[in-house]
């Protein structure tokens, strides 16, 4: 098939195509948007004259600043920084809305579990630092309070005022799932599973509107310490269920069908969570090496991202 014909049938990125990253009905996973069941709804096409992530400033940086093999190393970066254009519509357009309403969700299932989750974190360090009235209470009002702040503040100094209440929370949750992580028999895990998956929900969360904060500030370093950090957790928790999953603890004679279900939909969410952040870094990696502010590779206008349908009958399944 010739480009022309694809490119007659490229749209540009409509309100209804935004809405649907936003409220979750579709997500960005590679170079496709994608309906709940992983079937490709549009191809994103990004426009090659520079427009988008290779922009002439980058492209003067990478000239001055680095030798011809980084160049082709960082190239490839900023290819991957081009998707962030339509990652960035969930923290700077429409994210505020649908993450009120996903935390608001995300506490209606920490609520469900509050007395059996009590009784297995005073079998974990972490109880020493937080009570589990806390994960509910101070997690998710610092979010709010962080994305309120960002909403309705121009002054940096009043921002970071506002962001102190998260930056501990960031940190107490890396703690509380390093230590539900090493200090659970594989049986205890199992039976906590769910809530385990959702303190690694919200602190992805909390790092995702944390670093965003901090690129807005332009304080990069600080963003991608937060960054590393997030990634290693994911890591270990990626290590750990993946240990589960070869020992035979995620079988139907040990989890009931409802449990299996709910913990299938738990790790999908945790692998967008893993990609999102993923190309955060990717965007901060970019930024520090060029020494030019993330938040410069995130100008680009929504018209300038296109769509294309997929070809009528073809599936990559």
């Amino acid at each position: 098939m010739s480009l022309s014909p694809l490119l007659e049938r490229a749209l540009p990125l409509d309100p209804e195509i935004i809405d649907g990253i936003a409220s979750g009905a579709l997500r960005i996973f590679g170079g496709t948007l994608r309906d709940a069941g992983g079937r490709i709804v549009k191809h994103l096409v990004f426009p090659g004259n520079g427009g988008v992530g290779m922009s002439e400033v980058i492209k003067q940086e990478l000239s001055r600043s680095v030798n011809q093999v980084q160049q082709d190393v960082i190239g490839q970066l900023a290819q991957q920084a081009m998707l962030l254009s339509a990652v960035n519509l969930l923290s700077t357009r429409q994210t505020n809305d649908t993450l009120g309403k996903q935390l608001e969700a995300l506490g209606g299932q920490i609520d469900t579990l509050d007395q059996k989750t009590t009784s297995i974190l005073e079998a974990v360090r972490f109880s020493q630092l937080m009570q589990f009235s806390d994960i509910k209470s101070k997690a998710l009002a610092s979010i709010e309070e962080a994305i309120y702040a960002c909403q309705q503040q121009t002054d940096p100094r009043f921002i970071r005022l506002h962001i102190v209440p998260l930056r501990r929370v960031v940190s107490d949750l890396d703690t509380l799932l390093t230590s539900l992580l090493s200090d659970l028999s594989n049986r205890q895990l199992i039976e906590n599973i769910h809530f385990t998956m959702l303190t690694a929900d919200l602190k992805n969360k909390a790092v995702f509107v944390l670093g965003q904060t901090h690129i807005r500030l332009a304080e990069d370093d600080i963003a991608r310490g937060y960054f590393v950090r997030n990634e290693a957790s994911n890591a270990r928790l990626r290590q750990r269920l993946v240990t589960l999953k070869t020992t035979g603890a995620f079988s139907p004679h040990i989890l009931s069908r409802e449990s299996l279900e709910r913990l299938k939909a738990d790790v999908e969410n945790f692998k967008q969570l893993e990609s999102q952040s993923g190309l955060l870094m990717t965007q901060n990696q970019l930024a520090m090496v060029l020494n030019m502010p993330s938040r410069s590779l995130l100008d680009n206008e929504l018209l300038q991202i296109k769509m294309l349908e997929p070809v009528p009958g073809y599936t990559d399944d």
